[in-house]
């Protein structure tokens, strides 16, 4: 596929969050988009080549968001914590100046995350906290 732009699609998914918001409330379009998210991992990755611990899945999960695009940078902090840097829907809520503390879009990439969590190791992870800082974000595991 050639000219396609990427912005534009990405601009479509906030729009998506926005209207779900608007439809579902707040909480519910975060459920909705995570569940997305999730559900995209399982399709755009299919079958992992092993199955490994969920610390691994962890690890292995990190650089394929990178991969996919949606972060310059995803990397394991330490057992309980992942630094995100360059995350394009942060970007994105933030150069059309919505609220971006908990703009429902978030929990797409978060779901997304651990549907990857979830296709390496079988197992169900969960980012139980988002934490937005001047250069990155903090997401922080939990079960």
């Amino acid at each position: 596929m050639q000219d396609i732009d990427y912005e534009i699609i990405l601009k479509s998914l906030v729009f998506v969050a926005d209207g779900l918001a608007k439809d579902l409330g707040e909480n519910g379009a975060r459920a909705l988009l995570r569940q997305s998210g999730h559900h995209a991992a399982v399709n755009l990755v299919g079958e992992w080549h092993e199955q490994v611990d969920v610390a691994e899945a962890i690890s292995q999960a990190c650089p394929v968001l990178e991969t996919l695009g949606f972060a310059r940078q995803v990397k394991l902090q330490d057992a309980n914590h992942i630094v995100v840097r360059g995350n394009v829907i942060t970007a994105m809520v933030q150069q059309l100046e919505l609220p971006s503390t908990r703009h429902p879009v978030y929990h797409y990439a978060i779901g997304l995350f651990e549907g990857l969590v979830y296709v390496i190791s079988k197992a169900h992870v969960g980012i139980v906290h988002h934490e937005l800082e001047d250069d990155c974000e903090i997401w922080t595991i939990g079960n």
